[in-house]
């Protein structure tokens, strides 16, 4: 499940929809108007659709979202989780780039090696 399952939007959603299906999701789960019962899952869903309208509605954070998505489609629901991932997984991705490329140079040495052509030229 993902924060667009959270809201129930496609990945294509313009922020107007992403709004509006936000409001209708906080009527429903907010815990003062949910019944008692079901105070507990209301609170959880309510901070589900809380962090999933933060990361949605922000064109930075969508677009940062959605890459890491794509490079990972096993990602879940938290943007906490995905924010804790981030780095570790950008940095296996970088890894199996550089495999699939033979490349054994590090990022480091491609930067000093172009500095010494550009001063060298």
């Amino acid at each position: 499940m993902t924060l667009y399952d959270v809201l129930c939007v496609p990945q294509s959603a313009e922020l107007g929809e992403v709004k509006k299906t936000y409001k209708e999701k906080v009527r429903i789960y907010h815990p003062d108007v949910c019944p008692p019962e079901e105070k507990e899952k209301c609170r959880k869903m309510f901070l589900l659709v809380q962090e999933a309208y933060e990361t949605l509605s922000d064109p930075m954070l969508r677009a940062d979202y959605d890459l890491k998505l794509l490079l990972n489609p096993q990602l879940l629901l938290s943007q906490r989780r995905y924010v804790k991932q981030k780095n570790w997984a950008e940095q296996i991705e970088s890894l199996r780039m550089r495999s699939r490329n033979g490349e054994r140079k590090t990022w480091g040495e491609k930067m000093r090696r172009s500095r010494e052509e550009m001063a060298g030229h």
